[in-house]
């Protein structure tokens, strides 16, 4: 990110920025999307699957197909960062980003939207306090996509509040709690009634140019409605592996996440647990995963294919009755970077969404992009 150093002077200024030792750093993302697609089984609802790749929206059992078109710059956002260095060596950096991604607005004549926080975190040495990317996430592995995030159905994605602690290649983190859970008579609950941190780990390490994690959550899922007579929790966790493997100038990407895993991947497509017919909770099990190839065509041009898949099994399938069972998707790009920060991308994707009782729905879409980082 370059700094914009007229704005950076006032913004220090401002927030007493200038204290000797800290930097101030301003940036962010203009991008424009234009998505072309076809709902092959129903009429798109009104969610972000007009904007990005969201598969728990993709309609199912509808009578006719739809065919759309939607210009979007919501993905365009601003970020401020923060280093200091004390005198006594000790590190203090904080980053706050925010963007426009919401369901607010409108697109009859003023399309305006309102902001979001995704990020706002400091670290104080080898600790972190704040809301960012759950520590079960690679970030370095995530596929070269023109979408938001391409192969959603197989990626680890969630950010939440947390505290987390670094010891080098090696990290852990207690992470806010959440439990969506299915109850006896199919009606998935949020239950935000924890009492009990999520604890996540994960341990990068490296061989030559390639990279890889290993990550595990442990959760302590909980069900405790006020209008039911049930009060119930049950310990349960799920494992993730990804990496990147380098083939000279291109690249593999990988992820496999298996276990109680429902909010952390695919945003949520299924619940985390249901109430069984003993009335106790059981977790819902989930493999997922994404498999992305990058190649370099020249130092401007490159190009990814991206397959990802999800799915999910229960022995209770009357009471997970139309919930979803499998997803999957393919998709292929093309992106151009004349300058450094500057892309123009097109991209094509195929994706199907399966439930429970065996309907389908599927998705085609072309999206452009053109995006400028700074």
């Amino acid at each position: 990110m370059k700094k914009l150093a007229l704005l950076v002077a006032a913004i220090g200024t401002a927030f007493g920025a200038n204290a000797a030792g800290t930097s101030v750093e301003f940036g962010g993302t203009i991008k424009l999307d234009v998505l072309a697609t076809q709902y092959q089984d129903g009429e798109a609802p009104e969610s972000n699957i007009k904007e990005y790749a969201s598969p728990v929206s993709i309609p199912i059992g509808g009578d006719n197909s739809q065919i759309g078109l939607d210009f979007t710059a919501k993905q365009s956002r601003f970020h401020f960062k923060t280093n200091t260095t004390f005198s006594n060596g000790d590190q203090l950096a904080s980053y706050f980003e925010m963007d426009f991604l919401t369901d607010s607005g409108d697109e009859e004549y003023s399309n305006s939207y309102e902001p979001r926080l995704r990020h706002a975190y400091f670290t104080y040495n080898n600790v972190l306090a704040g809301q960012t990317w759950t520590t079960l996430m690679n970030v370095d592995a995530l596929p070269d996509t023109v979408d938001y995030l391409g192969a959603t159905e197989g990626t680890i994605y969630a950010r939440q509040a947390q505290v987390r602690f670094n010891f080098g290649n090696f990290n852990v983190a207690l992470e806010n709690s959440q439990t969506d859970v299915t109850n006896a008579v199919g009606v998935t609950i949020e239950d935000d009634n924890g009492s009990v941190p999520d604890i996540v780990t994960r341990y990068d390490f490296a061989s030559g140019e390639n990279s890889f994690s290993v990550g595990a959550v442990l959760r302590y899922l909980n069900y405790d409605v006020q209008t039911s007579a049930i009060n119930e929790d049950k310990l349960a966790g799920g494992f993730n592996i990804a990496g990147k493997l380098k083939f000279y100038d291109d690249n593999l990407s990988f992820s496999y996440s298996y276990g109680a895993l429902g909010r952390y991947l695919g945003e949520g497509l299924i619940s985390d647990a249901y109430v069984n017919d003993r009335g106790t909770l059981s977790s819902i099990n989930i493999k997922a995963g994404y498999v992305a190839y990058k190649h370099q065509w020249d130092t401007s041009l490159r190009s990814s294919l991206i397959a990802g898949y999800w799915s999910a099994h229960s022995d209770e399938q009357a009471i997970l009755a139309g919930q979803n069972r499998e997803v999957s998707s393919l998709r292929a790009n093309l992106i151009w970077e004349p300058h450094p920060g500057v892309t123009f991308g097109a991209e094509v994707s195929h994706a199907k969404r399966e439930v429970s009782t065996g309907e389908k729905g599927y998705v085609d879409r072309a999206q452009f992009s053109a995006k400028y980082s700074f």
